[in-house]
């Protein structure tokens, strides 16, 4: 964690430039959830009512009557309240307690059934009449709607990669900066214990990963789960019940992140020692490539050579295995996460309930159009999360390597500088040979 604090004093100076990233992602979010959330005009049209001005008018003549029965539950249960007495046996007291939850409850959904006949008027009376009557026109254009939203939402994605990109660049180019100050304020013999190959290593390897981790960070991986969250505030919408059964799945979600970033950790950390050992091989045959040839060790160098390589290739393996895993068990908890919500959205759908094992799942049974556009969005919340799982690993990737980073920024001389140094004289333009003698 502290890492990303002091990541975010790089960072904070282009702030402006990361507002309008975090806009431009929200608005690829908001486009990505109304471009799923048009499937339910389509699923209407290819449905048994045929057109929206149908659906709609079934709707209202549904709901107005669901409103006339609730009203006539309630009158019944008020009689039967008013004739029980208000002191009486401990028995009476509990018929009493059970006739207001139902009258409650009778209440609840005599309102949701109002709020559904305004609002299916408002649509009948205020957007119907602009929209075709035709049902192929009107089909046109929702597909027309689908591609604007599709236009607008690739060119805020495309935006916001750009903003996060140049700030990323800009960030790795301050730490580059700040590194080389730092080094050159070491000692020679620090700088010489440190080695050259490890210093290039940070300032190319490892500045260049956290140049690509940092321009992901800002970019997909803040758009993806904005995308999700998008579609969940969608999918409450449509049945909060169901999505609160999805969130369930959430904390084993994170529990497998966790574990994974942690073997990611570590995976990254040898991976990196052994570049800086390839680099070091090179050096050691480039520098001193005029004894290599001389004294014919080329055959040595080359077997050195070989043997960092296949380390590199070792530990490349073991951080690509754990980052090929991470993907598939993210993948496998969310098929199991969508069946264990599809399975209970079915059966609700043909029994027409809303309870299973005496659990409310749902405030009215869902008809066919609704249950087709929450599956629409919960696709639309898996498959971010599916690639969250990718960008999690470049997460924990970068904060590995933000750690060396610092760990050099941090790095102190091992030779203490004199309360009084002593400078060497300034350079003259022109040299003066002295008492120089010729035998």
């Amino acid at each position: 964690m502290q890492t990303w604090s002091r990541l975010l004093s790089f960072v904070w100076p282009y702030w402006r430039r990361i507002a309008w990233s975090l806009v431009f992602g929200a608005l690829a979010a908001v486009m990505w959830s109304a471009e799923l959330a048009l499937t339910f005009p389509i699923t209407v049209m290819f449905g048994e009512h045929k057109s929206l001005g149908n659906y709609v008018r079934h709707e209202i003549d549904e709901s107005s009557r669901e409103v006339r029965e609730h009203a006539d539950t309630l009158k019944q249960l008020e009689a039967n309240l008013a004739q029980l007495p208000e002191d009486g046996t401990r028995v009476r007291k509990k018929e009493r307690l059970r006739l207001w939850n139902e009258i409650r409850r009778e209440q609840g959904w005599q309102e949701t059934q109002l709020f559904r006949v305004w609002m299916f008027s408002l649509i009948e009376t205020r957007l119907l009449p602009k929209l075709p009557a035709d049902s192929f026109q009107l089909f046109a254009v929702v597909f027309g709607l689908v591609l604007i939203v599709a236009l607008i939402k690739g060119l805020c994605s495309f935006a916001q990669d750009l903003i996060a990109g140049s700030v990323a660049e800009r960030v790795v180019i301050d730490l580059r900066q700040a590194m080389f100050r730092k080094t050159l304020k070491l000692d020679p013999q620090t700088v010489a214990l440190c080695g050259t190959p490890k210093l290039m290593t940070d300032f190319t390897y490892t500045l260049n990963g956290l140049s690509y981790g940092l321009g992901e960070l800002g970019g997909r991986i803040i758009r993806e789960p904005l995308k999700a969250i998008a579609c969940l505030a969608a999918m409450f919408y449509v049945n909060w019940q169901l999505t609160l059964l999805l969130l369930t799945f959430v904390p084993i979600a994170g529990w497998m992140f966790h574990l994974f970033g942690m073997r990611l950790r570590r995976a990254t950390r040898r991976l990196i020692d052994s570049v800086g050992r390839v680099y070091k091989a090179l050096e050691e045959a480039l520098v001193n490539v005029r004894a290599v040839i001389v004294f014919d060790r080329a055959g040595l160098h080359r077997r050195q050579f070989h043997r960092r390589n296949r380390e590199y290739f070792h530990q490349a393996m073991r951080f690509h295995r754990i980052d090929a895993a991470s993907p598939a068990a993210v993948e496998f908890l969310a098929v199991f996460a969508v069946l264990a919500v599809l399975a209970p959205a079915a059966f609700l759908a043909l029994r027409q309930v809303t309870t299973i094992w005496g659990i409310k799942l749902a405030t009215l049974p869902p008809k066919v159009p609704e249950l087709a556009t929450f599956y629409a969005l919960l696709a639309g919340v898996i498959d971010p999360v599916r690639k969250f799982s990718k960008f999690y690993t470049i997460i924990r990737q970068s904060g590995t390597l933000g750690e060396q980073i610092f760990s050099r920024l941090d790095q102190e001389s091992l030779v203490r500088v004199p309360d009084a140094p002593q400078w060497p004289p300034k350079l003259q333009p022109t040299i003066d040979f002295r008492d120089v003698h010729f035998s």
